[in-house]
């Protein structure tokens, strides 16, 4: 049982890298088989058509980054600026690292919002919880408004991940996160 998830999990993080570097219609189950290692029987044992494999990327990474999100918000040791920090920290790291494509949620709702409702849904649910935690965040830490300012920061924050991809610039990280501050006033 411990392999079958370890292959599945192998194919969902494969996946979710060839996704972000070519997009989700750029690229083929022959790709994904290919970079994965998995013969196509495999893969559509476990994911009888490429959209729901791609939802369940989606899905998968929505829990990740959720789970990493939620862990800054309860960590009590750092203050509410330290918190939005880490979380820009994050940003740095994968742009830094050469792995940055942009945020994979805006690129599948933008290629599939009218053709596929589970990953549209997935897509909504991800930028939804975000929301909910940043709402989270600030009423945990007595900001005024905290719907409407985490309303504001996620746009700038989504902002960013667009213009990134577009103009791989990190100075544009630094002033994102000082837009970002400024919804705390």
């Amino acid at each position: 049982m411990a392999q079958r998830e370890d292959k599945k999990k192998h194919l969902l993080e494969t996946a979710l890298t060839l996704f972000s570097q070519s997009g989700f219609q750029g690229t083929s189950m022959d790709k994904v088989t290919k970079a994965t290692g998995l013969s196509k029987a495999t893969i559509y044992k476990y994911f009888s058509t490429k959209e729901i494999l791609i939802a369940a990327v989606l899905n998968y990474s929505s829990a990740q980054s959720l789970t990493r999100l939620q862990a800054i918000i309860e960590d009590d040791a750092l203050s509410l600026e330290e918190k939005i920090h880490q979380r820009f920290q994050q940003v740095r790291s994968a742009f830094g690292q050469d792995r940055f494509y942009g945020c994979h949620f805006q690129l599948a709702y933008r290629e599939y919002r009218y053709n596929d409702l589970d990953i549209a849904e997935s897509c909504e649910y991800y930028k939804t919880s975000t929301v909910d935690l940043i709402e989270q965040l600030y009423a945990r830490h007595n900001v005024n408004q905290p719907r409407l300012k985490a309303l504001q920061a996620e746009m700038i924050f989504n902002g960013l991940l667009t213009s990134l991809y577009h103009f791989p610039d990190e100075n544009l990280i630094d002033m994102a996160e000082q837009m970002y501050l400024q919804t705390l006033t």
